[in-house]
């Protein structure tokens, strides 16, 4: 289980990491991109810059949240690293036609580890119900997208720690 923190930082303090505060915008230049205004994901066009995309998920494992991180820096960084990787396990398998059609254990992609923080491997589903549930957001089913149709669209923009009171009222 991926272990989470609720302590808080003064208001406007940076938070430590190896490499000071973290920088998601590798990660909005591609949704911006690559997500239209009414949520659509191209995929074909993530396909293009998969590499990119995968430096930011390594960016992402080599700095997992830390304790002193506030509750909507931990909240931000779990929905950026969800929404990122369940875009990254379509382009690594070829591009099906749903997310549904990816194989894991049980048949569900949902239980498949693959997601890394901290040189861990993580589900899917361990980061929506043993982290983000856990952080007791009662609007979190909105605030992710596992890349299925049925799912709330995908955000045009990264989602930022100041913002995560307010970003889906």
């Amino acid at each position: 289980m991926v272990e989470t923190f609720f302590k808080t930082l003064p208001e406007n303090q940076v938070i430590p990491s190896d490499k000071g505060q973290l920088d998601h915008n590798k990660w909005d230049v591609l949704l911006k991109k690559y997500v239209d205004a009414e949520g659509f994901v191209d995929y074909q066009g993530f396909k293009k810059q998969e590499e990119e995309l995968k430096e930011y998920l390594d960016y992402l494992n080599e700095n997992p949240p830390q304790k002193t991180w506030s509750i909507n820096e931990q909240f931000a960084y779990y929905i950026n690293l969800y929404h990122s990787d369940a875009i990254y396990i379509i382009l690594i398998n070829d591009l099906p036609d749903s997310i549904k059609d990816i194989d894991g254990p049980l048949g569900s992609v949902w239980l498949k580890k693959f997601i890394k923080v901290d040189d861990k491997e993580y589900a899917l589903a361990a980061i929506e119900k043993n982290v983000l549930q856990k952080m007791g957001n009662a609007r979190i089913h909105f605030a992710i997208n596992c890349a299925s149709y049925s799912c709330p669209k995908c955000t045009k923009h990264r989602i930022y720690r100041s913002k995560c009171e307010c970003a889906y009222e």
